[in-house]
């Protein structure tokens, strides 16, 4: 059986993530959530992972203002906590990023942890207990290329070509939910242009830079409860969209990754959506906001934002070649000012001046 998705768009807190519920019986939703007027509220966020070395939490403080930039929190004690009692601590990177790599302690199917945060102010936070649920493998990964014809403010038809990523999976039958979230990655290739030998610079050697493009769609979430849903495959589950443009003229290689988690996440999300469809808003005044499984240790009357949880990760590639796209549309993005052959846009000459961009080569590029 084949999904066709919908985009919707929510607005959550600072983290600017949006929610997709994804079913066959008709529950299919779009909700919409807008940022009114609030006071800046804690904000924690963060998971660990069985099959990845790096787990993450950032804290900060929300904005009232939606386009605001978030407040992160410094100096924070933070760790996870398994069954045994034993503590992890995470080690602060960039301010308010936290993260803990467990080379030494792997992270197995069915274990239990739970997030333990203190404040250099003494405000101590705590999470409920997650457990790490089996993983489902992506079965197959690819892209479609889609058109859209939108009607300009002159009465004019313009068309736009997108790039659509889609996956396969297999529900498994067992007695463990699935319940499954998307995200979509993508970096992309750009090389420096070779300068003509003479009349420029005959001294200049093109670099290669890797562009880490971020999340295609950084406004959505995609999730799929697979409780409802029969067993066998399910195809064409849309996880990321990107409109062709000069970028694809050289490699792209699309990273998709799916979360297993369990059904107290899963629920966080769903939550969202309710409050949303009966026209309330996560930032009204209780019971309507939507709190996650953090709380203030000592005062449970704080509200915190934000969720913690344990998940199961599978990773699927799709590498996208100029040759496999009709790029007859897009002109290349470097190309000299006429009759002036060694004057470019400056990333075509330095392009480590790209936002993301690195001269280190991902080792999973072909």
């Amino acid at each position: 059986m084949r999904i066709e998705m919908r985009h919707i768009s929510i607005f959550l807190v600072q983290l600017c993530l949006g929610g997709l519920l994804l079913s066959l019986s008709g529950c299919i939703e779009a909700v919409e959530l807008a940022s009114s007027e609030i006071e800046a509220e804690l904000v924690i966020s963060g998971s660990i992972s069985s099959g990845i070395a790096t787990h993450q939490v950032e804290i900060f403080v929300s904005s009232p203002f939606g386009d605001a930039v978030p407040d992160y929190v410094g100096g924070a004690s933070v760790a996870v906590v398994d069954e045994l009692g034993v503590s992890y601590p995470f080690t602060e990177g960039e301010t308010g990023r936290y993260s803990w790599k467990n080379e030494n302690r792997p992270i197995a199917v069915g274990e239990s942890f739970y997030l333990q945060i203190v404040l250099d102010d003494g405000r101590e936070y705590r999470s409920a207990v997650e457990r790490v649920p089996s993983s489902i493998p992506i079965q197959n990964a690819y892209f479609e290329i889609k058109t859209d014809v939108i009607t300009n403010e002159l009465g004019f038809p313009l068309e736009n070509k997108f790039l659509d990523v889609f996956v396969d999976i297999e529900l498994p039958s067992r007695e463990e939910s699935s319940l499954l979230r998307w995200e979509t990655e993508r970096v992309y290739v750009f090389q420096e242009v070779d300068w003509p030998k003479p009349p420029c610079d005959p001294r200049r050697f093109p670099r290669t830079c890797y562009v880490f493009e971020g999340k295609t769609q950084p406004q959505e979430v995609i999730l799929l409860d697979g409780d409802e849903l029969q067993v066998g495959p399910v195809e064409g589950i849309w996880v990321g969209r990107k409109r062709l443009d000069s970028t694809f003229n050289q490699l792209s290689v699309f990273t998709v990754v799916q979360k297993s988690s369990s059904r107290t996440s899963f629920n966080y999300w769903q939550d969202v959506a309710t409050i949303s469809s009966e026209g309330g808003s996560i930032f009204d005044a209780p019971p309507a906001p939507v709190r996650g499984n953090i709380v203030n240790a000592n005062d449970e009357r704080e509200q915190v934002l934000g969720n913690f949880e344990a998940v199961n990760v599978d990773t699927a590639r799709v590498i996208i070649f100029p040759t496999d796209l009709d790029q007859n549309f897009v002109p290349p993005y470097c190309q000299p000012v006429r009759f002036r052959p060694c004057e470019y846009y400056a990333p075509c000459l330095f392009c480590q001046l790209i936002p993301n961009s690195t001269l280190e080569r991902p080792d999973y590029l072909p």
